[in-house]
C-alpha cells in the first residue's frame, strides 16, 4: 500500500531505528474512541470498570476537529477503543466525516450485538476499509460466558448479515475469535464457517492490558502476545501510534483505558507534531531506548509492547499482519 505521507513514515522509521527521542515526527497510526459506552460485560476487558459518570460519545464537532488534525499523517485510523461504536447515534455521520478527510485506511470493530438493519448498512457500504466483528468462541455457551449480556445465535446471525453485505462492497470483513482455551477442532470449524461466508477468520491472542490483568494469560493456549518470548525492545507505539479518547485527549497507549496519562489534547491548540514531541513523551522514549521499562506503571508490567514490525502490519492487508495488530 502506498503511504499517504511517505516522508513522515520514513522519518518515523528512521527515528525509531536511531533511538531518536526528539525527532520532528507525527504518528502514522491512530486510535480514535467513538464512545466509551458498551452493551456487554466481557471477562477480558476493563471497560466495565470505567465510572459510568465518565461515559461519553464522540460528537460530530469533535470528529471534524480530530479528522482534520490527523489527516496529513494518518495511514490508518481505528474508530474504536473502549466502547461499542454502534452505540453512538451519530456513527453514520462520524464515518462520513473521517472518510471525507482521511486518505488512509479506516477500521472499525464491533461486537455485533443488537445490530439494527441501519447499523449493518452503514458498516458495510464501502466507507470502511476493514470491519472487525468479534465472536470470541465458536461455542455458544462458552461465548456467552465470555461476552456476558450477548446472545450467541443473534450475534452469529448479525455477522452473517454483515458478511453478505460486505461481499458486494469494498469493505473487508474480519471475523475474530480469541484464544480463550479454544480447542483446535473449534478453531477449525470457526475458520471454515467464516471463510465460507467470504470473510477472513482470525483467532487472536489475549491481551493482558500491559499486565494490568495478568490472570488473562492463564486463559490462553499460547503466549499472551505473538512475540512474548522474544527480547523486549523500546515500545514502538511511542513513535508511531497515537491513542485519542472520547474527550479528545491523547493518552499514553491503547492499554491506558482509564486515561492515566494524558500527553496532550486536540483541544489545546497544539499541532500533532507539538503533542507528539512533548516533554513527557520524549522522556518515556528516552527511558525505553535505555531499556528502563520501569519508567511508567503501564510500561513496567507490559507484556504487549509495540514492535516496529507492527507499523508494516498496519499498512499491509496480509493474514500474518492482521494477527500481529488486530
Amino acid at each position: 500500500m502506498t503511504p499517504v505521507n511517505p516522508s513522515n513514515v520514513a522519518a518515523v522509521r528512521a527515528a525509531y531505528a536511531a533511538g531518536d527521542t526528539a525527532a520532528a515526527i507525527a504518528p502514522s497510526v491512530y486510535v480514535v474512541e467513538v464512545t466509551n459506552r458498551c452493551n456487554v460485560n466481557c471477562i477480558m476487558c476493563p471497560q466495565s470498570s470505567i465510572n459510568p459518570g465518565r461515559h461519553r460519545d464522540l460528537t460530530t464537532e469533535s470528529a471534524v476537529r480530530l479528522a482534520d488534525w490527523i489527516a496529513p499523517y494518518a495511514e490508518l485510523v481505528m474508530l474504536y477503543f473502549m466502547g461499542e461504536p454502534t452505540l453512538n447515534a451519530d456513527l453514520d455521520e462520524i464515518i462520513d466525516i473521517f472518510r471525507s478527510r482521511i486518505a488512509g485506511r479506516l477500521v472499525l470493530s464491533t461486537n455485533a450485538v443488537a445490530l439494527r438493519d441501519e447499523d449493518i448498512r452503514l458498516l458495510t457500504d464501502g466507507r470502511l476499509d476493514l470491519l472487525i466483528a468479534c465472536i470470541d468462541r465458536w461455542d455458544g455457551e462458552a461465548y456467552e460466558g465470555i461476552r456476558r449480556g450477548a446472545t450467541f445465535d443473534e450475534v452469529v446471525a448479525n455477522v452473517e448479515a454483515l458478511a453478505a453485505e460486505c461481499r458486494a462492497t469494498t469493505t473487508e470483513l474480519l471475523v475474530k475469535a480469541l484464544d480463550i482455551k479454544m480447542p483446535l477442532e473449534e478453531r477449525e470449524r470457526f475458520v471454515v464457517h467464516w471463510e465460507a461466508h467470504g470473510a477472513r477468520a482470525l483467532v487472536g491472542w489475549l491481551d493482558t492490558w500491559a499486565g494490568q490483568r495478568p490472570n488473562l494469560a492463564k486463559l490462553a493456549s499460547t503466549n499472551a502476545a505473538p512475540y512474548a518470548a522474544e527480547e523486549r525492545n523500546a515500545c514502538a507505539d511511542l513513535w508511531f501510534k497515537m491513542v485519542i479518547n472520547v474527550n479528545e485527549d491523547v493518552v499514553l497507549c491503547c492499554h491506558d483505558w482509564n486515561s492515566m496519562t494524558v500527553l496532550g489534547s486536540a483541544l489545546s491548540g497544539q499541532s500533532v507534531h507539538q503533542v507528539w514531541g512533548g516533554r513527557e513523551l520524549q522522556r518515556l522514549r528516552q527511558e525505553h531506548a535505555q531499556r528502563n521499562f520501569g519508567c511508567h506503571k503501564l510500561c513496567r508490567g507490559c507484556r504487549e509492547w509495540g514492535e516496529f514490525s507492527e507499523l508494516d502490519a498496519y499498512l499491509s492487508t496480509d493474514a500474518e499482519g492482521y494477527y500481529l495488530v488486530f
